[in-house]
């Protein structure tokens, strides 16, 4: 239903002129629920709402900038760019997966456009599933949390600490971005050739031969 801003009226003046008249507004407009610029998007399964939500007040209640799409904007083709746009603006998706998000085509395109756009990707399990072939491009090897498990808690605190480390700021404190390690490999020693393996089997024999 659309929400008029106010009313307008029409009358003559004295010297025939039409008159446009706005009257006080009759409806207003409810107050937004997502920041500009939030510098998180949640993409999830309208289906996992009941699971979503409280993990998604968790990270506000931490001072985090969340967009999610609280009001069923994928019903709506007019606002698709909305959520394009929320993609473009944020630093981190947080993809909530499930048997119902990964069947989900609107999570398939939200986690393609992001990992499109370098977004940094944080996947968050609420229960057990299966990567699908179409995300296990933009999903394979990154690091993931378990929102299924006993200590729920302690998931949480470390899905906010994971956002600081990829940059997210807390009550619009700037984070900074934590220095990845990576774990170098030794290099491999070559293998011994047939000349090293007759060389080292002449020593012995020759210092035999000597003594």
């Amino acid at each position: 239903m659309p929400q008029w801003l106010g009313f307008a009226g029409v009358h003559l003046d004295s010297g025939g002129h039409f008159l446009l008249t706005i009257g006080p507004p009759r409806f207003t407009l409810p107050a937004a629920t997502n920041g500009m610029n939030a510098e998180v998007f949640v993409s999830y399964s309208s289906l996992d709402r009941d699971c979503v939500m409280p993990v998604v007040e968790s990270l506000r209640g931490n001072g985090i900038s969340v967009w999610v799409d609280e009001g069923n904007i994928h019903a709506a083709d007019l606002w698709s760019e909305q959520i394009v746009q929320a993609i473009a603006d944020c630093r981190v998706m947080v993809v909530m997966l499930s048997q119902n998000s990964t069947d989900s085509h609107n999570v398939v395109k939200e986690v393609m456009l992001a990992s499109e756009q370098k977004k940094a990707l944080l996947p968050v399990y609420l229960e057990p599933a299966d990567i699908p072939a179409k995300l296990q491009y933009q999903l394979a090897g990154i690091q993931h949390l378990e929102l299924y498990g006993e200590n729920e808690q302690q998931v949480l605190e470390d899905l906010a600490n994971g956002l600081a480390k990829r940059g997210v700021s807390r009550d619009g404190e700037a984070a900074v971005p934590q220095p990845t390690t990576v774990k170098r490999h030794d290099k491999p020693r070559p293998k011994p050739t047939a000349t090293t393996q007759t060389k080292n089997l002449a020593k012995p024999i020759a210092w035999a031969l000597a003594a």
